[in-house]
């Protein structure tokens, strides 16, 4: 490994361990226990990573609510957001619906180098600090702009694996971190790590340094996880403005849901609208 990566990765690890050690009990949270829930040996817990975008984080409540149809569940929506009236509105949206909310403390990554590191090291926060304390049988993250559109169960869609989610990458691979959901008892054990990876030149998104940890152990083709599928909404052909994914039949994929790829307002207020019509949809069916 050249000394620029070292450096690098000293950085990284340096700045993840000082706010891994930010405990829960010194933010802002509410509407969920954060101990085992010894009368549910069946718990679900879905997390959320939100960021300034409280318009899909109540889409998401809904849906959630509506489709998703395991019992036990409880939704927890895990504030990142960079502006401070964003997370005033966030936390007053799950208030009102009376939803699991943590305040996630400022993270040094999120101004250098920001984007996926940022959000890889709030997740391993979230693993750490809430899913270790509380012991699911089932845990999961999504994406603030992924929805449940039909009826889907998570424990059905586990079946006899040890996790769930949407594969990228094909020799290297890991789950997409918007969507991916795991036993519990089958990971506890292993230091869990959901920064971007760098394995054979190859880079892995958010979520790929489980890869050289977990997923490595198993052959890909075998387990028949869902792939995206692309479907343009509007005129255009570029990807962030212009298209939603439909995974598993069950879930949309907004893609760029806070816009961090600078999409022109006029093109991104295009796509919300068309999004929000559809979503509603889905909530009145």
């Amino acid at each position: 490994m050249k000394l620029k990566r070292r450096l690098w990765l000293c950085y990284i690890f340096f700045f993840t361990f000082l706010f891994k050690r930010k405990k829960l009990g010194h933010t802002v949270h509410f509407n969920f226990s954060a101990t085992p829930e010894a009368s549910h040996a069946e718990a679900i817990d879905i997390v959320t990573v939100a960021f300034n975008n409280e318009t899909w984080i109540e889409y998401q409540i809904k849906l959630i609510r509506k489709y998703i149809h395991d019992k036990h569940v409880t939704f927890i929506v895990a504030d990142n957001s960079s502006n401070p009236e964003k997370r005033k509105s966030i936390s007053a949206l799950c208030r009102k619906y009376n939803t699991g909310y943590i305040s996630v403390p400022k993270n040094m990554i999120a101004k250098h180098p920001g984007g996926s590191y940022a959000h890889g090291t709030t997740l391993n926060w979230i693993y750490s600090n809430v899913i270790r304390l509380r012991k699911p049988d089932i845990f999961g993250f999504l994406d603030h702009d992924l929805f449940p559109i039909a009826p889907v169960s998570i424990r059905e869609k586990l079946g006899d694996k040890d996790f769930y989610g949407s594969p990228r990458g094909e020799v290297y691979w890991w789950l997409w971190a918007g969507l991916c959901f795991f036993r519990f008892d089958k990971v506890k054990a292993l230091p869990l790590d959901f920064i971007p990876y760098i394995e054979h030149k190859t880079y892995l998104d958010t979520g790929g340094a489980n890869y050289p940890i977990l997923y490595k152990n198993y052959n890909l083709p075998e387990l028949r996880l869902p792939l995206p599928q692309n479907i343009r909404i509007t005129e255009g052909n570029k990807y962030h403005s212009d298209y939603i994914q439909i995974i598993d039949d069950c879930w949309l994929h907004a893609i760029n849901g806070s816009n961090w790829n600078g999409i022109s307002p006029r093109k991104q207020e295009t796509k919300e609208d068309i999004l929000k019509a559809r979503l509603e949809q889905f909530i009145q069916a």
